[in-house]
């Protein structure tokens, strides 16, 4: 890696998956590895891939690796895209996610950050908190893409922070927040979502995913609905909402009306898994069939009991 007619390489990407674990954790102790990294003083794209199930994956995956990555990027000036795929299981902590802050603050130039990551009970608000402040930095950014699931500190105040932090950047064109299976997660997470048409005025698209389904209610929908009504000049939605049982009929009526007014959409990806479409998907097609602009439709209804072509006629 570090000969010299390596030093022009532009895109970077450490794949661990299924890694021998002493073979990863050598590396990222190896002298000529972080040489090689000073040497690529070209990279604009750096990926980290460690998201297939199992121990070695996720081992192989740790506070270290992050930290040596980012200690020897800050002789860098092009890194554009940080982007980390990975099953956790507790091998990174709150400090990872200081290390990620830390990485933020010394390339304020980046265009796109992205984090998927999967089961943790060691990330607190702590880290959490460092990686919004690293957030701040970058003033040039324009993709944001965040995923967590099953985390078990992941909450609704660092949902709502999350969006106060990346209200502050104006550049930002798209925004992409899953939380999928989070225990601490509830209606609230809604709540803040508003804050960032309101003032980002670059942004087009918006992809937002709910599935702490039984504690979703009719006031989440609600905020929900209250949120979209902001987001009237974006041109790319994606919302992905796992229902339940409980009776929820006033807030996909509020969630379709905020839908029926985005009449600049041009794209519209809606993922409405277990809901009960003789009851409640009416109004949602109805909502869909007046957005005349739209150059790409997906609808998901998965798991429902019963879909019938009243769907397809009220679209067409």
């Amino acid at each position: 890696l570090s000969k010299r007619h390596l030093t022009h390489v532009k895109n970077f990407e450490i794949n661990l998956n299924n890694s021998i674990i002493p073979a990863c954790m050598g590396l990222t102790d190896y002298p000529k590895f972080s040489q090689a990294l000073q040497r690529f003083t070209h990279i604009s794209k750096i990926d980290i891939n460690s998201t297939n199930e199992g121990i070695a994956s996720a081992m192989a995956f740790s506070n270290r690796v992050i930290k040596v990555i980012g200690k020897n990027l800050t002789c860098l000036n092009r890194a554009l895209e940080f982007n980390i795929a990975a099953s956790s299981y507790n091998y990174i902590d709150n400090r990872a996610f200081q290390y990620l802050s830390k990485i933020y603050r010394n390339q304020k130039h980046m265009r796109k950050v992205s984090i998927k990551l999967k089961t943790s009970t060691l990330v607190t608000q702590k880290g959490t908190k460092a990686i919004n402040k690293g957030l701040k930095t970058l003033r040039s950014l324009s993709e944001v893409h965040f995923s967590f699931q099953n985390f078990e500190h992941i909450t609704d105040e660092v949902i709502n922070s999350m969006c106060t932090a990346l209200s502050k950047i104006p550049s930002i064109k798209t925004i992409d927040l899953h939380q999928r299976q989070c225990p601490r997660i509830s209606n609230d997470s809604c709540k803040n979502l508003g804050v960032l048409p309101k003032s980002l005025k670059n942004l087009q698209t918006f992809r937002f995913y709910f599935e702490r389904y039984e504690l979703l209610t009719d006031e989440g929908l609600y905020l929900l609905a209250d949120s979209l009504n902001h987001f009237r000049n974006i041109s790319n939605l994606e919302i992905g909402i796992r229902f339940n049982d409980n009776n929820l009929n006033e807030g996909i009526l509020a969630l379709s009306g905020a839908l029926s007014k985005l009449t600049q959409l041009k794209s519209l990806d809606l993922k409405l898994t277990f809901l009960e479409i003789t009851k409640m998907s009416e109004p949602v097609i109805q909502a869909i069939s007046k957005l005349t602009l739209l150059e790409s439709l997906s609808v998901d209804f998965s798991f429902s009991s019963y879909i019938g072509a009243h769907v397809l006629d009220e679209i067409s």
